[in-house]
């Protein structure tokens, strides 16, 4: 979590962010183009296998909520 609120924010603006085991560890988006919904996972530092595993899960839950598109993706930016 290293000088995260630089990253978190942007004015007055919050950035959408994630936890992971009860920490601040990363910002997301979505993003819509045509038929397709993309997610995108930005973390703050590398991610173990078993957090984006998790991670990824939420994810799909998150975008079928959040947007009707018929097709999902979601991407991990590198840390």
């Amino acid at each position: 979590m290293r000088g995260s609120k630089g990253r978190t924010w942007t004015g007055n603006q919050a950035h959408r962010t994630f936890l992971a085991d009860g920490f601040l560890a990363g910002i997301w988006e979505l993003t819509e183009s045509g038929d397709t919904a993309t997610l995108t996972v930005r973390p703050f530092d590398p991610l173990t296998r078993a957090v984006r595993d998790a991670l990824g899960a939420e994810a799909e839950r998150t975008l079928t909520l959040m947007s009707a598109a018929s097709r999902h993706d979601i991407r991990f930016a590198d840390a």
